[in-house]
C-alpha cells in the first residue's frame, strides 16, 4: 500500500483525475439512493410500517371514494384481520396566536387510529375511547413544532387549554416530530367522535379514510377479501346507500409514495448509469497507465515477481483510488441529497424523511470500492500478462499488450457512448413530456392570477347568512385593490386535487337506482369566477348576485356533463335531480354551460363538473382568485392587510399563484427531467473525456505510421480523415448499442410520459445528433495533432 501511495503522489494529474470521475459517480449514486433507501428500508417513521394498510371504499362511479362513518363501525366491529384498526380525516383549524391568527393543517382521528399507528407521545397520552364520542370534553394532541414554536416547550403543557375554531381544546399529549400522519405539516389532532353525530348518513361520504394493522400471519389479500365480504353484507343490508360499493385497499407504503416511486427508480438508474461511466473512464485511464508502464511491468517480471504480484501491484493502486473516491462521493452525494430535497414540494413525504444514514453510508463505500475494483480489474489482467521480449525492446515499440489495452479501451469508450445514449434519450422524452404539459389546455388560464384559502369554521360562522354577508364585503374589499381587475371565490380550487361529488339523475331520465347513478364534481362559485379564470361560457349565462338559498336552485354544467347526458340536445333550461339516497335530494335547473376543466391537473381523470351559485349554500371552506395586472406575488400583503379590515379573526392562508400551482401538478416530471438532464450532461462530458483520451492514446501509438503515412505524401487532410473515422467508428458504435438500448428501455417510462411515445422520433434524432457532434469535438484535436507530426522526427525517434 504505500508503495502504491508513492507511485499516485509521483502521477498527480492521473491520481487527480480519476479521484474526481470516480467521485462525480459515486456521489450521483449516494446521493439518489438515500431516495430509494427511505422508500425500501424506512420508508415511515412508524413501528412495523409494512403491517400497515391504507383502505377507502370503491365504486363504479367514483373508484377512491372515501369512508361512510357507520360503515367504518361496522368494519370495526365485524373485521378479522387487524389487531387495530381506526379512521381519520384532514382538517384545517383557525389558531389565534400571540401576534396574528393562523391557520393550523390538522386532522380528526378516531381513538383507535393512535394503537393502529403505535407512535407515542413524547409527552402526555393519546385521547382515550370516551373522549371520541359527542358530548365529551374537547381533547387534543399538538406536534412538537407546534409546541415548541407556541409553548415554548413548556413541559407542563399538559392540561392547558387551546382555542381554535372557536372551540376550547385541552391538550393531553404532544406528538415527536417524525409523526407525519397525514401529513409532515399536521400541527393538531382532535377527536373525530366529538362530531360523530353530524356523520350518521350512511349515504355521506365525508373525506374519511382507514388505517389498519394486519394480524400477524394475515396477507394484504385476505385482509382485502375480508372487508370486501364485510361490504357485500352491508350492501345487503342498506341497498339505499350501499350497492355498489366495495373497498379500496392497499400497503400505507404504496399510498404514500405510490406517485414518487417510478420518478426515484428511474433517477437511480440514470445515476447508476453516470456511476458505470465514470468507472469506464477510470478503466480507460488504468489501461492507459498499464499501457505506459509496460516496461515496468517487465523488468519486475525480469526481476522475479509473479503475475499475482503484478495484479496486486495494479488493484493496490485502484484500491486507494477507489477509497479516495468515495470519500469525495460522498460529499458530493451529500449535496445531491440536499439539492433535490431543495426542489421537493413542501408537503413531500420524502422531503423530511430522507438522510444519509448508515445504509447510504456502507451502499457507497461497498458500491464505490467494488465497483471501481472491478474496473480495475481488467487492466491488471492485462498488465500482469507481461511478454519480456516486447516488454525490454525499445520503448516506443507496439507489442500485443499494447494492442489488447486499445481493444478494452475502444470496447469501454463505445459502452460510454451507449449509456450515454440511454440516458439522453430519457432526458429527451421528458422535455418532449414537459413541454407538452404546460402547452396543453386546462380549461382555464392560471398567468396574472393569485390564489387563497380561507375557512369560516365553528359555531360562530355556523349561519349561512352570516358566511354570505362575510364573503360579500371581502369580494367587494378585495376588488378595490390597485391592480386588480376580477375576484371571484370558488370551491375546490382548480389543480389542487382537491374536490366534492355528488351523485346526480338528470329528470325524465330512468333512476338506474343506488350504486349506478351518475357521479359528478361539485364546485362552489361567484359570479365573476368563470370570467377571471377565463373559463369560457359556451352556452346561456353565468351566475349573477341575486341566487339565494331561497331562490329556485340553478346550476351551470360544463361541456362533458352537457355532451355525455345531453348529447344533441339544447341543455338550457333542463334539470337534474341531485343527491344519492332517498330524501337528500334536490332538484337544479342548467342556466349555462362551460368549457370543462383538467381540476386534477394535466392528464389526471376529470368527471363532468357543476357548478353551483355559493349564496344557494355558502361553504366553510373556499378559495380566493384574484385576477390582476400586477405581478400576482406582490399582492400578498394587500390581500392580508384587506382581509384583516374585513374580518380580523379569521386568517388568510396558502397565498399562491395559479402558475405555482400549476407547477405543483408536473412536479414528477420536472423533477425528473432536472435529474436526468443533469445526470446525462455528466454523462455526456465523460464519454466525450473518454474518447479523447483513446483516441490520443491511439494517436501516439501510430506515430511512427503517421510520419511514415506523412512521408510517402499523405496530406494532413487525409491523415485527418484517417484519426477522425477512427473515433467515429468507437462513437457510432456505441450509438448503435445505445439505440438499441433504448428501444428496449424506453416503455419504462411510458407511465410518466404526456403525449409523447416512449419511442419518439425527434428526441432519437436530437440525441443523435448532440452524440456525433460531440463525438466530432472529441476527436477532432487529438485528430488535429496527428496532422502536426514532423515525419522526420518521429522516424528518428525509433
Amino acid at each position: 500500500m504505500k508503495l502504491a501511495f508513492r507511485t499516485l503522489l509521483k502521477t498527480p494529474g492521473f491520481t487527480l483525475i480519476a479521484v474526481l470521475t470516480l467521485g462525480l459517480g459515486i456521489g450521483a449514486n449516494s446521493g439518489v439512493f438515500s431516495f430509494v433507501n427511505t422508500l425500501l428500508v424506512r420508508p415511515l417513521p412508524l413501528p412495523q410500517v409494512h403491517e400497515l394498510v391504507f383502505f377507502g371504499e370503491h365504486s363504479e362511479q367514483v373508484p377512491n371514494m372515501s369512508v361512510a362513518y357507520p360503515n367504518f363501525l361496522d368494519w370495526r366491529e365485524r373485521q378479522q384481520s387487524f389487531t387495530h384498526f381506526g379512521t381519520f380525516r384532514g382538517q384545517s383549524f383557525n389558531y389565534i396566536g400571540p401576534s396574528e391568527t393562523e391557520r393550523l393543517a390538522g386532522a380528526q382521528f378516531s381513538h383507535d387510529l393512535w394503537p393502529t399507528l403505535g407512535i407515542q407521545p413524547l409527552v402526555g397520552r393519546w385521547f382515550r375511547a370516551d373522549e371520541d364520542k359527542p358530548g365529551a370534553p374537547p381533547t387534543a394532541l399538538i406536534s412538537e413544532s407546534f409546541w415548541r414554536r407556541s409553548f415554548g416547550a413548556r413541559p407542563d403543557v399538559i392540561g392547558s387549554t387551546l382555542t381554535v375554531s372557536g372551540e376550547i381544546y385541552t391538550i393531553v399529549g404532544v406528538m415527536p416530530a417524525p409523526f407525519a400522519v397525514p401529513n409532515n405539516q399536521t400541527d393538531i389532532w382532535v377527536p373525530l367522535g366529538l362530531s360523530a353525530d353530524q356523520l350518521t348518513d350512511r349515504g355521506n361520504h365525508p373525506g374519511l379514510y382507514c388505517i389498519g394493522r394486519l394480524r400477524a400471519g394475515v396477507s394484504v389479500e385476505a385482509a382485502r377479501n375480508d372487508l370486501i365480504a364485510i361490504a357485500r353484507q352491508l350492501e345487503q343490508e342498506h341497498p339505499g346507500t350501499n350497492t355498489g360499493n366495495s373497498i379500496a385497499l392497499q400497503p400505507l407504503v404504496d399510498t404514500v409514495f405510490g406517485q414518487v416511486r417510478t420518478s426515484v427508480w428511474v433517477s437511480f438508474a440514470a445515476a447508476s448509469g453516470v456511476l458505470l461511466i465514470a468507472c469506464a473512464n477510470v478503466a480507460n485511464l488504468l489501461l492507459a497507465r498499464a499501457s505506459a508502464r509496460s516496461r515496468e511491468f517487465s523488468i519486475r517480471a525480469a526481476l522475479g515477481a509473479t503475475r499475482l504480484q503484478l495484479i496486486r501491484v495494479v488493484l493496490a493502486e485502484t484500491f486507494l483510488l477507489s477509497l479516495a473516491g468515495t470519500a469525495l462521493g460522498l460529499l458530493i452525494g451529500h449535496t445531491t441529497m440536499e439539492a433535490i430535497q431543495s426542489i421537493l414540494p413542501a408537503n413531500s413525504p420524502l422531503g423530511s424523511q430522507v438522510r444519509m444514514d448508515f445504509n447510504v453510508f456502507a451502499f457507497s463505500v461497498c458500491v464505490g470500492v467494488g465497483v471501481t475494483l472491478l474496473a480495475g480489474l481488467v487492466p491488471a489482467l492485462t498488465a500482469s500478462k507481461v511478454n519480456l521480449n516486447e516488454g525490454l525492446s525499445a520503448p516506443g515499440s507496439r507489442g500485443t499488450a499494447g494492442g489488447v489495452h486499445a481493444r478494452w479501451r475502444s470496447v469501454l469508450v463505445a459502452s460510454e457512448f451507449a449509456l450515454t445514449c440511454l440516458l439522453l434519450f430519457a432526458s429527451g422524452l421528458m422535455f418532449r413530456t414537459l413541454y407538452n404539459l404546460y402547452r396543453a389546455d386546462t380549461g382555464l388560464k392560471t398567468d396574472h392570477v393569485v390564489s387563497f384559502t380561507y375557512a369560516m369554521p365553528g359555531r360562530d360562522w355556523a349561519d349561512a347568512t352570516k358566511r354570505t354577508q362575510l364573503l360579500d364585503r371581502a369580494l367587494a374589499r378585495l376588488r378595490e385593490l390597485p391592480g386588480v381587475t376580477s375576484v371571484a371565490l370558488t370551491n375546490p380550487l382548480p389543480l389542487t386535487g382537491g374536490g366534492n361529488q355528488t351523485f346526480f339523475v338528470p329528470e325524465g331520465t330512468p333512476d338506474p337506482g343506488p350504486g349506478r347513478r351518475f357521479s359528478t364534481e361539485n364546485n362552489a362559485a361567484s359570479r365573476d369566477y368563470f370570467a377571471t379564470m377565463h373559463i369560457p361560457l359556451l352556452r346561456g349565462r353565468t351566475f349573477t348576485d341575486r341566487e339565494t338559498s331561497d331562490e329556485d336552485k340553478i346550476c351551470i354544467i360544463d361541456s362533458t356533463f352537457a355532451e355525455t347526458h345531453f348529447a344533441g340536445q339544447d341543455p338550457i333550461g333542463k334539470r337534474v335531480i341531485l343527491g344519492g339516497s332517498a330524501g337528500n335530494t334536490s332538484m337544479s335547473t342548467i342556466v349555462g354551460v362551460v368549457g370543462h376543466v383538467q381540476n386534477f391537473g394535466i392528464g389526471q381523470d376529470t368527471r363532468a363538473q357543476l357548478y353551483f351559485p355559493y349564496r344557494q349554500s355558502p361553504p366553510t371552506n373556499l378559495a380566493f382568485v384574484i385576477r390582476t395586472s400586477l405581478e400576482p406575488a406582490a399582492l400578498a400583503s394587500s390581500i392580508r392587510a384587506a382581509m384583516r379590515e374585513v374580518e380580523p379573526t379569521l386568517p388568510v392562508f396558502a397565498i399562491r399563484t395559479m402558475d405555482e400551482l400549476f407547477d405543483n401538478t408536473v412536479t414528477n416530471q420536472r423533477i425528473m427531467l432536472i435529474l436526468l438532464g443533469v445526470f446525462g450532461g455528466v454523462a455526456l462530458l465523460l464519454a466525450a473525456i473518454g474518447l479523447y483520451g483513446v483516441l490520443s492514446y491511439i494517436v501516439g501509438q501510430r506515430t511512427r505510421e503517421v510520419g511514415i503515412r506523412m512521408a510517402l505524401g499523405a496530406s494532413a487532410s487525409s491523415v485527418r480523415r484517417l484519426m477522425l473515422g477512427q473515433g467515429l467508428r468507437l462513437a457510432s458504435a456505441g450509438l448503435t448499442v445505445g439505440l438499441l438500448i433504448c428501444f428496449a428501455a424506453s416503455r419504462l417510462l411510458s407511465s410518466v410520459l404526456y403525449e409523447v411515445s416512449p419511442y419518439d422520433p425527434l428526441s432519437l434524432a436530437a440525441v443523435v445528433a448532440l452524440l456525433v457532434l460531440v463525438g466530432l469535438l472529441a476527436c477532432w484535436l487529438p485528430a488535429r495533432r496527428a496532422t502536426k507530426v514532423d515525419p522526420a522526427t518521429s522516424l528518428r525517434a525509433e
